[in-house]
């Protein structure tokens, strides 16, 4: 939601095919769009072009990004009161024990 209009993500939101730009609560633009496979098939892709680069990370998702978002989706767990049952407090956060992000 912007000052001006809102974007919404047609559900379900994790493979949309489908986005309506509002103003004022009316659609003034609607867009279907493609969406190909689940969405992880971008993701090998995407590892498939770093490992055929000889890249040892993607510049698109650093491990520094990949870390920060780990920390950030681990902080709303805590907020939601989620915890998997597999998982301690040290498998969630190792970050933690070596001080870094």
């Amino acid at each position: 939601m912007g000052t001006e209009a809102m974007l919404k993500i047609h559900a379900p939101f994790w493979r949309s095919q489908e986005l309506s730009l509002l103003k004022d609560g009316e659609t003034v633009l609607n867009e279907k769009v493609l969406m190909i496979g689940n969405g992880y098939n971008y993701e090998a892709a995407e590892v498939g072009r770093c490992l055929r680069e000889g890249l040892l990370e993607s510049p698109l998702m650093t491990h520094k990004k990949s870390l920060e978002l780990m920390q950030l989706l681990d902080e709303l767990r805590d907020q939601w009161g989620l915890a998997y049952p597999m998982e301690s407090e040290r498998q969630r956060e190792p970050w933690r024990a070596n001080g870094s992000v």
